[in-house]
């Protein structure tokens, strides 16, 4: 919504280069990172709402965080994006059925701990075109505290003919905009004794029946406002992402450190500030001087480089010492 966006800091991930630039061209204030969800530095509980259309597939990601966890990718999406919210804060998102539709609780679990599911919607095969993928757009709203008691939607159950999804499509069959039945379309993929279920579509206008679908869901997003201080957040800006983490640098003529995403104006002063921000200049002569080499400068480019780097060296040595 316009008076969500435009009252809000947005920071978007794109594991694809073109979709990621083009991102950045449609949001220009927006902190958008070009790479894959496992390699951001998010913290947790720090974002009021995430929204995704995350992927999916038979396949393991490899994050420290998670890695103990050995969850499929779709399933890791859905965790880390929960986790990135702040207490009363919500995810939404749309995967694949097999977040809440495969037989191993386990990461439904997970996601129980630490949210309330708002609702879902399931969406017939054919709402993405071709994909003959069944998806659910999910809401889920983050607790204050976890809990260990385990809701319905976490079990599985079946529909009236006897078709296995999960219990709360089963117990709020006006939320599945199709109707569940055996897709014999894949039997093949999975082996010749394997069942796997769809969503096929029925009569009537998607649109319309998604849009009542989608008022039947109540939530609100009640998260605490940061305790920040307007002139402290006007101090904090998105990190550079060719500045290394837990690191200082000067943005202009002033001090900064960068903490994951963000980097913050630093409040240290006098000779120690001096000290440290001398420390950058020389840092970036230095780094100058390798990059050069490695891009396989000309002589003269490198001895321009290395006559810099003596100049910077010899000035902070004058004043701060070896």
């Amino acid at each position: 919504p316009e008076e969500m966006h435009d009252n809000s800091k947005l920071y978007g991930v794109e594991l694809d280069s073109i979709s990621g630039r083009i991102s950045k061209k449609l949001y220009p204030n927006a902190n958008v990172q070009i790479k894959g969800f496992e390699s951001t530095k998010f913290a947790d509980n720090s974002f009021d709402v995430a929204l995704g259309n995350i992927p999916f597939g038979d396949i393991p990601v490899s994050d420290k965080a998670y890695d103990k966890c050995n969850l499929k990718i779709h399933d890791y999406f859905a965790c880390k994006m929960i986790d990135k919210v702040k207490p009363n804060g919500i995810a939404a998102f749309v995967s694949s059925k097999f977040v809440v539709d495969k037989m191993n609780d386990k990461a439904r679990r997970y996601i129980a701990e630490r949210a309330d599911l708002l609702g879902a919607v399931r969406l017939p095969t054919n709402a993405f075109g071709d994909t003959a993928t069944t998806t659910d757009i999910l809401f889920f709203k983050k607790k204050e505290l976890r809990s260990l008691e385990i809701p319905d939607w976490v079990q599985m159950s079946q529909t009236p003919d006897g078709i296995p999804c999960n219990k709360y499509f089963a117990d709020n069959p006006d939320m599945v905009l199709g109707k569940m039945a055996w897709d014999e379309r894949m039997r093949g993929k999975y082996g010749a004794e394997s069942k796997v279920t769809a969503c096929v579509p029925t009569e009537g206008d998607l649109k319309q029946k998604l849009t009542a679908a989608v008022a039947k869901i109540q939530g609100k997003i009640e998260t605490v406002k940061s305790k920040v201080s307007d002139k402290k957040q006007a101090e904090v800006i998105p990190a550079d992402p060719d500045v290394k983490n837990f690191t200082y640098t000067l943005v202009g003529k002033e001090l900064y450190f960068r903490k994951n995403e963000i980097m913050e104006k630093s409040d240290v002063k006098g000779s120690k500030r001096d000290r440290i921000a001398a420390f950058c200049g020389l840092r970036k002569a230095a780094f100058d001087v390798i990059n050069a080499q490695v891009s396989n400068c000309s002589d003269k480019e490198l001895d321009k480089l290395q006559k810099t780097l003596n100049e910077v060296y010899d000035r902070f040595k004058a004043k701060f010492g070896a």
